[in-house]
């Protein structure tokens, strides 16, 4: 093997693709993203220790301070599968492996314009040589049981959600919505953001109403943000799958909580 033929093999030139081909790019919360990795080999045999497919979650942080101060991604495993192992890849060869992973009931949500969100990575370890490796980003969106409370809330108190508010808090991995007050509400609401994240197979619900402000008082809080009224429920995982008492049982208690902030309010 001359010089330049054994350069290439060091640096994967000419050798296996690599292509993920997920089922859909777009996942939601708590469900399965699953698919194929497609290998073709290349101009030459390939010998590999293993092939390995990861759920990746990357998100950016500021680090350092003063003119050291710089932004870094940061990358987290949040799922892995070996695909195969060991195994060899001849001339032109082609191989399909099929794989499932599981994304997490917390993911973070993928927030478009945001460099953050979640990928699939695969590696291909070849002995004294680049790996062969692929990506490709995914799309996360709220759980279907997240969807079903907001139906709820907008159902029963007639709360309309603002979709583009969806967001993703990461100091406490909560997925949050955003609801604006029906008209007749407007003199004691501005709005309510509600937190959720996984209780056991349950969830829970954190509510944080912002108050219109009626008088001097309401004003100064308003300045210093403390004019929020703040609550907090479980909701059972079957009053959102279907199960009509218990979702009745919920929305009681989600009137109750609505009716209690207005009455202290005098």
């Amino acid at each position: 093997m001359g010089i330049f033929e054994s350069l290439k093999r060091t640096f994967n030139v000419g050798g296996c693709a690599i292509t993920i081909i997920p089922a859909t790019e777009t996942i939601r919360q708590g469900e399965m993203v699953a698919g194929k990795v497609d290998l073709r080999g290349g101009g030459y045999t390939q010998e590999a220790r293993s092939l390995r497919i990861a759920l990746v979650e990357f998100w950016t942080e500021s680090r350092g301070s003063g003119k050291n101060r710089r932004t870094v991604t940061v990358a987290r495993e949040a799922a892995t599968e070996t695909l195969a192992s060991p195994f060899t890849m001849t001339v032109g060869q082609d191989v399909s492996l099929p794989f499932s992973l599981a994304v997490p009931l917390d993911a973070r949500l993928s927030e478009p314009g945001k460099p953050q969100g979640w990928r699939l990575t695969v590696e291909m370890d070849v002995p004294g040589a680049v790996d062969p490796s692929g990506s490709l980003g995914l799309r996360v969106e709220p759980a279907e049981a997240l969807l079903e409370l907001a139906k709820l809330w907008s159902e029963v108190l007639r709360w309309p959600e603002v979709p583009a508010k969806r967001s993703w808090d990461r100091s406490e991995r909560t997925t949050c919505f955003r609801f604006t007050p029906p008209a007749e509400l407007t003199c004691e609401f501005d709005f309510l953001d509600l937190a959720c994240k996984p209780l056991g197979a349950d969830w829970h619900a954190a509510l944080s109403f912002d108050l219109q402000e009626k008088g001097f008082l309401d004003r100064l809080k308003a300045v210093i943000n403390i004019d929020k009224a703040k609550s907090g429920l479980r909701i059972p995982a079957a009053a959102l799958s279907g199960d009509q008492a218990t979702r009745a049982a919920c929305a009681k208690e989600l009137v109750g909580i609505m009716q209690g902030i207005v009455a202290n309010r005098g």
